[in-house]
């Protein structure tokens, strides 16, 4: 039996408005390395966006390099990473020396000269092979496609995706073809696993859709059909939302561990997929969050109501609030700052959603967005905050500054 742990974008090192979650990142790679020697995981597999950054802030690096040298430690045999859209290349594979002496496979770009490069084959200890990885990381347009210069949008989407699409092919059927060569020397059939950090959607794409209107950041929309439909499991990574595909359990993105910001309210969990002979299951292992990720949206009294109500429970608890109603900004804030007193409540972000509203909407002579310029926003800004005839002078100056800074900022880098 062989037993595989998918999971996907760690982001280690994203903040949450300013707030660090090195903490939460920690216990979550700790649950994880629980869940590997409790379950004697053979191998696990990183599907793209180790980091946030493609530039990760030291605290980030050690993270990852503490977690990975854990891993040695356990029963693990394999660990296969990819890198997704927010990650380096460059710095992923710059240990690559190193980490493959600890049978930890990066496949951070492509090599189209070299498709073998994405064709990674699982030995057990007598050099016997038990798994075929497809290791499709994060394409770069630039590394699969040339851009003709006197193509329009449409075209280079569309373009990108055919370029996507003929990769995937080709570095699948080098691996069936790898699975046909161990057939006939080993004389055994063994699973091949397609791994790939894209934007994956389940069926095939209209001709009403354009690639433009479904790209998800930054990634082509690729329909399902476009992987061999004789892999055994696919495991993405990119969309936060754990799901599978097409109602297929074995098409699956993982999702987050962890959730990275307010709208991530789904519950996290790695995949955990069991090879035995001819037979495969899959289950989902859950996540727990470290702390709970709250979005209260609502006038001063529904606010309250709920903040009394997470207080009783006393459990660590990161809040959003979206402001409504008609109360003064300096009660609301006076309200929430008694009620969170002596509590494991803390405020990430207060947003003021009727600031925007209330100043958008006050000439109905302006229809469009496209109406207004910045000057105008901020002038209707300071009509709905109520600032006093004798203080915009003020406000407007220190406008006018920041503006002129931005603008000398942006020659300057040009």
């Amino acid at each position: 039996m062989v037993k595989i742990i998918h999971i996907s974008d760690l982001h280690l090192g994203k903040n949450l408005y300013g707030k660090t979650r090195t903490d939460e990142f920690c216990q979550t790679l700790n649950h994880l390395i629980d869940v590997i020697k409790k379950d004697n995981i053979d191998v696990l597999l990183i599907a793209g966006d180790v980091f946030d950054s493609s530039m990760p802030a030291l605290e980030a690096q050690k993270l990852y390099y503490d977690f990975l040298a854990r891993l040695a430690k356990t029963k693990l045999k394999h660990t296969v990473i990819i890198a997704g859209n927010h990650d380096s290349p460059n710095f992923l594979k710059a240990a690559d020396p190193l980490l493959s002496a600890l049978n930890i496979h990066i496949v951070s770009n492509i090599d189209v000269e070299n498709i073998d490069k994405e064709i990674i084959v699982l030995k057990d200890g007598d050099s016997i092979p038990y798994l075929i990885i497809s290791a499709i990381p994060y394409l770069r347009e630039r590394d699969i496609r040339r851009i003709l210069i006197d193509e329009n949008e449409d075209e280079v989407h569309a373009e990108y995706r055919k370029a996507v699409i003929a990769h995937i092919k080709k570095v699948s059927d080098q691996a069936f073809l790898e699975q046909e060569y161990i057939l006939n020397n080993y004389h055994i059939k063994i699973p091949v696993i397609a791994m790939a950090h894209l934007f994956m959607v389940g069926d095939a794409i209209s001709d009403a859709d354009t690639a433009r209107d479904l790209f998800v950041g930054s990634l082509c929309p690729i329909e399902a059909d476009s992987f061999d439909s004789r892999y055994d499991y696919i495991a993405l990574g990119h969309l936060h939302a754990g799901h599978k595909i097409k109602q297929n359990e074995f098409i699956r993105y993982s999702g987050t561990l962890l959730p990275l910001n307010f709208g991530e309210q789904e519950t996290k969990h790695a995949c955990l997929i069991e090879f035995d002979g001819n037979n495969k299951k899959l289950s989902l292992i859950p996540f727990p969050p470290i702390k709970n990720l709250i979005r209260i949206k609502g006038d001063l009294e529904v606010i309250s109501k709920r903040l009394k109500e997470l207080k009783k429970e006393n459990k660590a608890f990161m809040v959003e609030i979206l402001l409504e109603g008609h109360e003064d900004a300096l009660t609301i804030k006076n309200r929430i700052d008694n009620l969170t007193t002596d509590s494991l409540i803390e405020i990430l972000r207060i947003k003021d959603n009727r600031s925007f509203g209330m100043a958008l909407s006050q000439d109905d002579e302006i229809k469009q967005l496209a109406d207004l310029n910045e000057d105008s926003v901020f002038l209707r800004l300071l009509d709905c905050a109520q600032i006093d005839e004798a203080d915009r002078a003020e406000y407007i100056s220190t406008y006018k500054e920041i503006r002129r800074l931005m603008d000398d900022e942006e020659v300057s880098t040009k």
